[in-house]
């Protein structure tokens, strides 16, 4: 589901996977969730976070590897090995 709306460019955030077209990163969004906001406030907080983009983040985050759960070394990782090109999920 998240395919479409989540993306990590090197340029953009350190790389960090964010909400295409924002500089939102999913890890800004689930510490929102964890904090105890609802899908609803964060999306209030967040005006251009759509709720179907907080459903992306949270399937994107499903899949990290449960020692890697902030993704910042994985993606730091691949977009290394990417060398620079962006890189669409």
């Amino acid at each position: 589901m998240y395919m479409n709306r989540i993306t990590s460019n090197p340029a953009v955030m350190m790389g960090k996977p964010v909400i295409d077209g924002t500089r939102i990163t999913v890890e800004n969004i689930l510490d929102r969730l964890a904090a105890g906001e609802s899908i609803e406030q964060v999306c209030e907080a967040l005006p251009r976070v759509q709720l179907d983009d907080v459903r992306a983040a949270l399937d994107f985050a499903s899949g990290l590897d449960p020692y890697q759960r902030d993704g910042s070394r994985s993606w730091a990782q691949l977009a290394q090995y990417m060398n620079g090109k962006e890189i669409r999920l």
